[in-house]
């Protein structure tokens, strides 16, 4: 990157890059507060849908001002260049930790769990459906083991103009927590929302995800015919009830969840996870 600022905004240092986007730690000196810095990569710079995948989720994100959903600022364009200036997260994505292992991260679980269901019934309840829902979608504060929502690129409201711009029938290619029907390319409201988030409950709590596909083709397989597997028979110290709400949540067809996020949200409030609670461990 050529330039070092742009409008009231600096940049600092690139946190992040993926195949669409590349995130930078930067400073508004108009707002005197640190943010982060959302833009294409360089070979998708003039790439429209990009671009407008970026508008959309500046335009998505002013619709909440949410404890567990990252603020958006500001949109804009510049010497060729597209930037969505958010809210800056000093936490550490979810992906991470759970990389870290079950055994050092168990005493978290149910901080982060009731979180992102908390997250995730807010922005639903907007009529947004994300779509695109995993472990690298959400940040953890490793003090508090607050969890935030960071990203929602790929989040439609269903027959809204977003749709038909970008392209109803496009799915992200993180198959690891697709919905059944969002492979089928039916997926059309939260009940898709809410397999993918039990997806991740299920890794979480109990260190592996409940597909092991190598491939996108594997996986999908895997998530269209293969039974859900029974979360406390991998991890004895799960539940029933948790086990059960995975399960409901995990069913393959959509009538058979839970009709609404908040649904689950309420039923997590009030449900233990583990039978015996995980020790805290000393940190890697």
């Amino acid at each position: 990157m050529a330039f070092t600022s742009a409008g009231s905004y600096q940049f600092i240092k690139c946190v992040s890059v993926g195949s669409m986007t590349q995130v930078w730690h930067g400073y508004s000196s108009l707002l005197e507060i640190p943010v982060a810095i959302k833009m294409p990569v360089e070979e998708l710079k003039q790439d429209r849908r990009v671009i407008e995948a970026l508008r959309k989720e500046y335009v998505i994100g002013r619709e909440f001002h949410h404890a567990k959903i990252v603020e958006m600022y500001d949109f804009l364009q510049e010497k060729g260049e597209t930037f969505l200036v958010m809210e800056w997260v000093p936490f550490n994505p979810l992906r991470d930790v759970l990389s870290e292992g079950l055994e050092s991260y168990g005493w978290r679980v149910h901080k982060m769990i009731e979180d992102m269901a908390e997250a995730l019934a807010c922005f639903n309840s907007f009529g947004w459906v994300h779509r695109d829902l995993s472990p690298d979608v959400f940040m953890v504060n490793r003090e508090t083991n607050e969890t935030r929502l960071i990203e929602f690129l790929f989040a439609q409201r269903p027959n809204h103009l977003w749709s038909r711009l970008l392209g109803s029938d496009e799915v992200p290619q993180r198959g690891r927590y697709l919905a059944p029907e969002q492979i089928r390319g039916e997926g059309r409201d939260q009940r898709s929302d809410i397999y993918s988030l039990a997806c991740i409950f299920f890794e979480m709590a109990t260190g592996v995800p409940p597909f092991a596909g190598e491939n996108f083709n594997q996986l999908a397989h895997q998530h269209l015919n293969v039974p859900v597997p029974a979360a406390d028979a991998i991890n004895p110290n799960l539940t029933e009830e948790f086990t059960k709400l995975l399960r409901q949540c995990m069913a393959k067809s959509p009538s058979e969840r839970p009709s609404t996020s908040h649904e689950v949200y309420n039923a997590l409030k009030e449900m233990k996870i583990f039978i015996r609670n995980p020790e805290r461990r000393g940190e890697r």
